[in-house]
């Protein structure tokens, strides 16, 4: 019995779940792992503070489920390795185009200052962070890297420094004085570098 009303309660639960998620993202970029508060998280989603617990159990797995949604978001259209066999630029460009989108808005410009502080004094934090986001998109680059060397698009025998090389064309400059400067970066010139970076990129590694 309990298997047949499942299905008509798990919508309401996974509304549930996005709600928290999403007052999460506010607490979490506004304030900070550290400065986080469930309650106010709980208050913000309509639930209450054990309904927060019961499903992400610690803050450290609250903390977590956001920044892979966040991710998850970012990357929805990039093309994954079992993909890659169409045009590997328009996929590079997509990417390229997700990453300055996400990275420039002045809600995870000062979320990454403040993750940055407080890693200094919790480093399971900082590592919390980049396993589940910085790294997790590594992979996934490089990944999509090693499928375009199968299928004969790119010649690389380090995918992974290879990933790296594209992200620091990407970015550049301009990013790592973000962090550091009351101005917002130039999206729109950022987002003009993509085209460049991409065929700088696979000119580098082209066959």
């Amino acid at each position: 019995m309990n298997a047949g009303k499942w299905p008509r309660h798990r919508p309401i639960d996974l509304a549930k779940r996005e709600a928290i998620l999403d007052a999460a993202r506010d607490e979490f970029f506004m304030h900070g792992f550290a400065g986080a508060s469930i309650e106010t998280i709980a208050s913000r989603s309509a639930v209450s503070k054990v309904t927060v617990y019961n499903r992400f159990k610690t803050k450290e797995a609250l903390f977590t489920a956001m920044v892979q949604r966040e991710c998850v978001m970012m990357g929805a259209d990039f093309v994954s390795p079992e993909e890659a066999g169409g045009d590997l630029r328009d996929t590079l460009m997509i990417f390229g185009q997700a990453v300055i989108h996400f990275l420039t808005q002045p809600h995870i410009i000062s979320f990454g200052r403040r993750i940055g502080a407080e890693a200094e004094l919790r480093p399971e934090v900082g590592e919390l962070f980049l396993n589940t986001g910085p790294r997790r998109m590594q992979r996934e680059l490089t990944a999509l890297l090693e499928a375009s060397v199968a299928n004969g698009k790119i010649r690389c025998h380090d995918c992974c420094l290879a990933a790296g090389h594209l992200f620091g064309l990407l970015c550049g400059f301009d990013m790592c004085m973000a962090r550091f400067s009351t101005e917002e970066p130039d999206r729109e010139k950022l987002c003009a570098n993509v085209s460049d970076a991409v065929d700088r990129f696979l000119k580098a590694y082209g066959v």
